[in-house]
């Protein structure tokens, strides 16, 4: 995957979750599940682009993905928001996210910018 194809899987992942975080604000359980269904798919299709050409970049993306299809299936199984699915869904992205943010960082590095 080149540089673009990164940034756009980062933006599509990153999407997801602002999707999750609009339907638990809304207590939407089925269409806060369904995101998550979505992160899931998304997240487990960016692991199989694994790995980048940089061996630092692959271990980020792979946390940064495992964290995120992790947090997504406690998510899509969760039968209420006060479950112990969404509280690991809570940590889950919150750490996913951070290694995004990493890995943007160190794609921003390796290309100079």
């Amino acid at each position: 995957m080149d540089q673009s194809g990164y940034r756009s899987s980062l933006a599509l992942l990153r999407a997801d979750v602002t999707e999750i975080r609009r339907g638990i604000a809304g207590a939407k359980l089925l269409e806060t599940r369904t995101a998550c269904d979505g992160l899931g798919s998304d997240a487990a299709s960016a692991i199989g682009e694994l790995p980048a050409p940089d061996h630092a970049l692959t271990r980020t993306l792979n946390s940064a993905y495992s964290n995120l299809l992790n947090g997504a299936q406690a998510c899509s199984a969760a039968t209420g928001f006060a479950t112990a699915g969404f509280n690991r869904w809570q940590r889950d992205a919150a750490a996913g996210l951070r290694d995004l943010d990493a890995a943007q960082r160190r794609i921003a590095r390796l290309l100079g910018r």
